[in-house]
């Protein structure tokens, strides 16, 4: 489904020193869940990605949306108000 986003997530999760029980517990998500995200078996959705993002210490959130194919909700009402 979606590997960059789960490397994005694995690089900065062991960079940060975290399992992923704790950035797991950190998304309000499951480890199984997180498992699947990370190896691209699974796409959250906005809120588990913002949660995500949270949890990952990410002061630019923007890019794991970026990383997960979608624009960020910003952008997104940006594109809406131009239609």
């Amino acid at each position: 489904m979606n590997e960059k986003l789960g490397q994005l997530i694995v690089a900065r999760r062991e960079e940060l020193g975290l399992q992923q029980q704790v950035l797991a517990n950190k998304a309000g998500i499951t480890p199984g869940y997180l498992c699947d995200i990370e190896h691209g078996r699974r796409i959250p959705s906005d809120d588990v990605l913002g949660r995500l993002a949270d949890g990952l210490w990410l002061t630019l959130p923007d890019g794991i949306y970026y990383a997960a194919g979608r624009l960020p909700p910003r952008q997104r009402n940006k594109v809406r108000r131009l239609r």
